[in-house]
């Protein structure tokens, strides 16, 4: 499926986006069937790649990762093209809005996917989150703050922020907002996830504009 065709109308304009927890904000950005055509075209990428379910990153046992060339494209477009207007008006604290690289896959939760996932920060400088599919209880997705890496296993100090997908919602935020996903109870969850980096910046969240934005950094001083 070409670029094109995955996604045949525009990205709504003047979208409102809500601020959810510090660096990190979520939208209605798509609609049923475009969540569904998505869908479609990660699950059934070319026959000389995997197009089947497996790990795709070093947390998640079940998920696709988007290997084909034209899907990868669009996913990475998303933040450096259409969505950037979005992300310089969000994120101000980042310390320039040139992306280099970025890591989509398809990470799915249910009985035959995974079951939750740990606390942990994303190996990304900005992540969107989209939801294509949510017929699930659980499975929800909980912020406990941005946390740069000398403090990623702090208790948190302020009350977790639970966010329920709706299908169609799209979450961005900061790669070191710290976040977990709660047990699935039924149903399956399927959420398209983009990672995205910074050009010439580290990825282990050792950078000095991280640590200005981790409060822990701040708490004594």
């Amino acid at each position: 499926m070409s670029q094109s065709n995955i996604l045949k109308d525009h990205l709504p304009e003047n979208t409102h986006w809500r601020k959810i927890a510090p660096h990190a904000f979520a939208t209605s950005l798509f609609n049923p069937d475009q969540c569904d055509r998505i869908l479609e075209a990660i699950e059934n990428q070319g026959a000389s790649l995997s197009g089947n379910y497996g790990q795709p990153n070093s947390m998640q046992d079940y998920g696709i990762v988007l290997e084909d060339e034209n899907l990868s494209k669009w996913a990475g477009a998303l933040v450096d093209k259409a969505l950037k207007r979005t992300v310089i008006n969000l994120f101000s604290g980042l310390p320039h809005y040139k992306f280099c690289d970025h890591h989509a896959f398809l990470t799915v939760y249910g009985n035959e996917g995974n079951r939750d996932l740990s606390l942990h920060v994303d190996a990304s400088h900005l992540t969107l989150n989209i939801c294509l599919h949510n017929d699930a209880r659980g499975a929800e997705l909980v912020f406990t703050g941005s946390r740069c890496q000398s403090h990623v296993d702090d208790v948190s100090d302020r009350p977790p922020i639970v966010f329920t997908f709706d299908r169609g919602d799209a979450l961005l935020h900061l790669g070191s907002q710290r976040h977990f996903v709660t047990e699935i109870e039924s149903g399956c969850r399927k959420n398209l996830v983009i990672w995205y980096r910074l050009d010439k910046e580290r990825i282990d969240q050792t950078n000095d504009w991280i640590k200005v934005q981790c409060p822990a950094c701040h708490r004594f001083t």
